[in-house]
């Protein structure tokens, strides 16, 4: 079992989805800039650089220079701030219109400008805290203050916002390009697959597999000893994730067998027919809900356990390519570029049943994958019908299955790819022979 479904899904999802937020990284940066400053503070007040001449601090000042320099950062950083992330608003906006709302993952992901804009607002933070320390002196007799080493960290961190704001240009200018989006989507579904289809693939002992009989043939259910009852969704949701590790220790656990119904990316709403459950002895209401709790159910997909949701982004954004409103051709050759990289790992690793195996070797959990048939199915002829019009686009697709045939040994696979292949062939022969 791989590394992805040993980990508790639902932990893993949630964090996923508040790292992958704006406002966690701005935030951490933002408490480390206070304590920052109140460490900076510490050294000012403390008399172990007094010792060092003015021009060793950037700063050699008076406390009125010291508040304009301090009020000027301050200002200036948070008004970049906020053009930042009006910039990034409108990126999103023109996303969401070309290439569609779910690949808006791919922006609001970015580390890069979560790192940013997080730099602008500590930056901000920073000069927030040091600027009420500077004072004069007086005749009541507080003594003049001058946080040198404070006013020099701000002078720091206002160079360096400006180098993060040159970066920002230069990182908007690429990430808005389509070749971006469906490169980091490619990237993550190879990831997905990678970690769903091992390169040795987990055999399942021969007794075990006689078991498999009772999910489908009745007549083979042992009566006496064996009960088959169905498990149904409690809440709405896309199914996005399940926890295998917790899953295989419960049915072991209480000597059942788990057969998962529901598809992986599918909609459910309450009372759908989630699993079904083979057992010999009766079981409790509190366990039913151990097991119902190892399933994730969300408001969106996600490409946890869902390399379906991969290849549908792809195809997505290749017949919207496609569209009369768009009519980019090239960015949907792209895609189908990536498609094949999706596709070919799948018709090259070994097959993965989706049977796991307890601790003794028994089986547990059936839990059936994504196939090559279905993944061909869903990209194929979706990109063939809607780029129909297009030559360049149904040339390149046939290369796409003739390249893809060729590195597939499967026989199944390869008669599979040549039907889609001649499907598209006859698009292509249509649109010679009635380009009109």
């Amino acid at each position: 079992m791989s590394s992805a479904q040993r980990l508790p899904k639902k932990l893993v999802i949630y964090f996923r989805h508040i790292r992958n937020s704006y406002w966690f990284i701005p935030s951490i940066m933002t408490c480390f800039a206070g304590l920052l400053a109140f460490l900076s503070l510490l050294v000012d007040y403390s008399d172990s650089l007094k010792v060092l001449p003015n021009w060793t601090y950037l700063f050699s000042g008076g406390t009125d220079g010291a508040r304009d320099v301090v009020g000027v950062v301050a200002g200036s950083i948070i008004t970049v701030a906020g053009v930042t992330f009006s910039i990034s608003i409108v990126i999103l906006s023109l996303a969401a219109q070309q290439y569609g709302s779910r690949l808006l993952r791919n922006f609001t992901r970015d580390r890069a400008l979560h790192f940013i804009i997080g730099t602008f607002i500590s930056t901000f933070v920073y000069c927030l805290v040091i600027l009420p320390s500077v004072h004069s002196g007086n005749d009541s007799g507080r003594p003049e203050f001058i946080p040198r080493f404070s006013v020099m960290i701000c002078i720091l961190l206002a160079i360096f916002c400006v180098f993060a704001l040159i970066y920002f240009i230069h990182h908007v200018s690429l990430t808005i390009q389509a070749s971006f989006l469906s490169f980091s989507t490619n990237i993550e579904l190879v990831g997905t697959l990678k970690d769903l289809y091992p390169e040795e693939s987990q055999p399942v002992d021969s007794r075990s597999r006689d078991v498999l009989t009772l999910f489908t043939d009745a007549a083979a259910l042992p009566t006496r000893t064996r009960q088959k009852i169905c498990l149904r969704t409690m809440t709405s949701g896309y199914f996005q994730a399940i926890d295998l590790t917790r899953l295989i220790d419960l049915a072991e656990g209480h000597d059942i067998i788990i057969s998962i119904i529901m598809k992986i990316g599918k909609y459910a709403v309450v009372g759908d027919e989630m699993l079904v459950i083979i057992h010999a002895t009766e079981l409790t209401e509190k366990f039913k809900a151990k097991i119902q709790d190892c399933f994730t159910l969300g408001q969106q997909r996600t490409m946890d356990q869902d390399p379906g949701f991969g290849f549908d982004m792809l195809v997505e954004m290749a017949i919207r390519a496609l569209s009369p409103g768009i009519n980019d051709p090239f960015t949907a050759i792209q895609c189908i570029d990536y498609l094949r990289d999706g596709l070919q790992i799948l018709t090259q690793r070994p097959r993965v049943r989706g049977e796991y195996l307890d601790s003794k070797g028994t089986l547990r959990v059936v839990f059936p994958q994504l196939t090559f048939h279905e993944a061909l199915e869903r990209a194929i002829p979706v990109i063939g019908y809607y780029g129909r019009k297009s030559p360049d686009v149904l040339r390149h697709l046939i290369d796409m299955l003739g390249k893809l045939a060729h590195n597939t040994h499967n026989g199944s696979d390869k008669l599979t790819v040549k039907l889609a292949e001649k499907s598209v062939n006859q698009f292509l022969t249509i649109l010679e022979t009635h380009p009109d």
